[in-house]
């Protein structure tokens, strides 16, 4: 899966990460928050901002979620 912050400006440094993704039939979730989901993403990896982050592990928690909403 990959977690998406839906805030990255400019844009166009993740405009090609959904295609790619489904070429490769990978999940994405966008993190939405008022501005704020570059933030967020940041805290989970323990850095300032982030702008994706990409889970491999299959039956990791997220991926795991992901399945059971597909």
């Amino acid at each position: 899966a990959i977690l998406l912050a839906s805030d990255c400006n400019p844009r166009s440094l993740t405009k090609h990460i959904p295609n790619l993704a489904s070429s490769r039939n990978v999940p994405i979730i966008s993190i939405k928050d008022n501005k704020r989901g570059s933030i967020r993403l940041g805290e989970l990896v323990n850095l300032k901002t982030a702008m994706a982050i990409g889970v491999k592990l299959r039956g990791s928690n997220i991926n795991t979620a992901v399945n059971e909403h597909i």
